[in-house]
């Protein structure tokens, strides 16, 4: 007897539950109409607009061991590594688009034309 009443009880209360739950139709969000990164502060010595680090790696990998962390300081030359500078980057982006431009050069039409001449005597015939 015990069964037959928990069974039915415990299956209104789970109903129950999900019914009393409100979904709000929408979250209100608020989003900046657009990005900015704050402009480099001049300091002591250094003209407004400058990067901290003067473009210098060195520099750079010491404000990166500012945070004394081991995995970030890897992170970090790995990066370097592969991506040193925005010439490289770009260098990187014509040579892909120059091998997109090739691998479609095989999909573009094609006209072959092909010709001989020959001139000869006919002894034969004489």
């Amino acid at each position: 007897m015990t069964r037959r009443v928990i069974l039915p009880l415990v299956s209104v209360s789970w109903l129950l539950g999900c019914a009393g739950t409100v979904v709000p139709a929408s979250l209100p969000t608020v989003t900046p109409a657009a990005w900015q990164a704050p402009a480099p502060v001049a300091a002591a010595g250094m003209a407004s607009g400058a990067l901290p680090h003067a473009g210098d790696p060195a520099a750079l990998a010491r404000w990166w061991a500012g945070f004394q962390d081991p995995v970030l300081m890897e992170l970090q030359a790995a990066a370097q590594q592969v991506s040193p500078g925005l010439a490289m980057g770009l260098a990187r982006v014509a040579r892909a688009r120059a091998a997109v431009v090739s691998a479609g050069a095989a999909d573009a039409p094609r006209l072959d034309a092909l010709g001989s001449v020959t001139t000869g005597r006919d002894t034969a015939a004489a």
